[in-house]
């Protein structure tokens, strides 16, 4: 590997030097020495794409894609005067993101199946004498490119602005087809306990997961919605009784938030919170409490529970439909469940204080940022917290709920 690697960079190196030499042109180069370089410079990249400690890298990518909610999440208070509909298109953002993983997961396998021979056998067909010889105008371009930078940028608000002219259901049509359902329309008096926790950038409040009213001072919900380093509660508030997505019901600001202990420990074991809110949550037919699982309540496969919420999950081919919809979902056998997220690049832990959910048809279902902290019902008794799933239509992927009849006792404890 290095030694054909060595030639074809002194090979570049010397010719390199040879171009630039005021004695000769471009064109002076000796191509063919380069050409017959380039075979063995690839046989090296090859293998050292073959020794990349893919695991190392993807869980390193992994990391920078976990950060990313939180970076886009200051983008509002950047773009706050851009157009109204902007909003929602950033709050569809992480949805997009959460497909990173899947793309980059596959990048091993990418790589390795590259057609090395067919690109070998086409570079010498290159021009490359008339390659280089117009770089220098390329280069001496590059000023004038920047400049006109601001300008692009100027005009971002215009294309902004006519995003939500395109037709997306008609485009997430021409996507592969998987089971889709997109579950039926509901009304928060079916679903009272349900609340929608908002997150603040500057005057713009937007949803960002939902939770479940457990008394009237306190709402269960995901630990992951409420912990890290950017989390303060001056910019979480509760919406509580509303049937669409930030537009009704009745708001009450964040006072505190107390994240199991467990969690962070093993990767989204412990993924449950308890947030007190400020001042007293008021009854109503959209507003109520919901009952919860007793401790140690064990869950077979096979099992009906239901599941409400604004996310895209629940919406189907709707991207951005602000109502509230409920889906019947089945409890997927455990070790099946373990396997499927153990088998990713970075594999996923689902612990046995999990419950693993998904369609009749398919086994799966979509999950995205906003079904975080949803509830799982069985018989209208809240037994599962959304804790995480695979994004953008990955329906044949079950969502994974936090166990509510795990830490039961804590609640209980907590809530008080």
């Amino acid at each position: 590997m290095a030694l054909h690697l060595l030639v074809a960079l002194v090979l570049l190196a010397g010719t390199a030097h040879n171009s630039f030499s005021p004695e000769k042109s471009l064109l002076d180069i000796n191509w063919d020495n380069i050409v017959a370089a380039i075979p063995g410079l690839v046989a090296s990249i090859q293998e050292i794409v073959a020794g990349i400690e893919w695991a190392n890298v993807l869980e390193t990518i992994q990391n920078v894609i976990n950060n990313l909610p939180a970076i886009i999440g200051n983008l509002p208070a950047i773009i706050e005067n851009l157009p109204g509909d902007l909003p929602e298109i950033i709050g569809s953002l992480p949805d997009l993101i959460g497909s990173l993983p899947d793309v980059i997961g596959n990048l091993p396998e990418i790589i390795e199946n590259i057609n090395w021979d067919a690109i070998l056998d086409h570079l010498p067909d290159i021009d490359w004498p008339s390659v280089i010889e117009n770089l220098p105008d390329i280069v001496a371009n590059l000023p004038e490119i920047i400049a006109n930078l601001p300008d692009i940028i100027g005009n971002l608000p215009g294309i902004i602005e006519n995003l939500p002219d395109i037709d997306w259901p008609a485009i997430i049509d021409l996507l592969p087809e998987i089971e889709r359902d997109p579950g039926v329309i509901s009304h928060i008096s079916q679903h009272p306990s349900l609340v929608q926790i908002e997150v603040g950038y500057s005057s713009i409040w937007l949803m960002g997961c939902t939770g479940s009213i457990l008394n009237t001072g306190y709402v269960l919900t995901a630990a992951r919605c409420v912990s890290g380093r950017l989390y303060d509660p001056r910019i979480r508030r509760i919406r509580a009784g509303a049937n669409s997505r930030g537009g009704d019901g009745v708001v009450y600001p964040v006072s505190y938030a107390i994240p199991h202990p467990s969690f962070g420990d093993n990767g989204f074991d412990g993924d449950i919170a308890v947030v007190r809110v400020l001042g007293v949550i008021h009854y109503g037919p959209n507003i109520q409490r919901v009952g919860i699982t007793s401790q140690g309540v064990f869950f077979p496969a096979g099992v009906r529970v239901v599941n409400a919420g604004w996310g895209s999950t629940a919406q189907g081919k709707t991207i951005s439909n602000r109502d509230l919809h409920r889906s019947d979902l089945y409890v997927v056998d455990h070790w099946q469940c373990a396997n499927k997220f153990s088998q990713f690049a970075v594999p996923i832990t689902v612990s046995h204080n999990m419950i693993c959910a998904g369609r009749a048809r398919s086994g799966g279902r979509m999950a995205d940022l906003r079904d975080a902290g949803g509830p799982l019902y069985y018989d209208g008794t809240l037994v599962g917290v959304l804790s995480f799933g695979r994004y953008f239509l990955r329906d044949e992927y079950p969502v994974v709920a936090t166990s509510v009849s795990s830490y039961t006792t804590w609640i209980v404890n907590t809530a008080v």
